[in-house]
């Protein structure tokens, strides 16, 4: 499948500096993309404390273009919202 820009559903542990991706999605063209994850920054309250998990905004190298930190239950609603699931 062709890398197109896409999102990363990242769990943070702060404790030990540790990164586990939990989701990765392609979801098409820059423009598609760009307005779905500003969508979801207007949609969801970000979580200003301890990071739970990073939605990280990503092109079509892997490289993050923005990110927006969620809690848990946020990531969870916005994957099912793009009809995926994560524990």
């Amino acid at each position: 499948m062709e890398n197109t820009w896409g999102f990363n559903f990242v769990k943070v542990n702060t404790k030990s500096n540790e990164f586990e991706t939990l989701l990765s999605l392609n979801i098409g063209d820059e423009t598609k993309t760009i307005d779905l994850f500003k969508s979801i920054k207007e949609s969801f309250k970000e979580n200003n404390g301890e990071p739970e998990i990073v939605l990280d905004l990503l092109d079509p190298s892997d490289d993050i273009v923005d990110d927006y930190s969620v809690t848990k239950t946020t990531a969870i609603n916005i994957a099912a919202m793009l009809g995926h699931t994560i524990d």
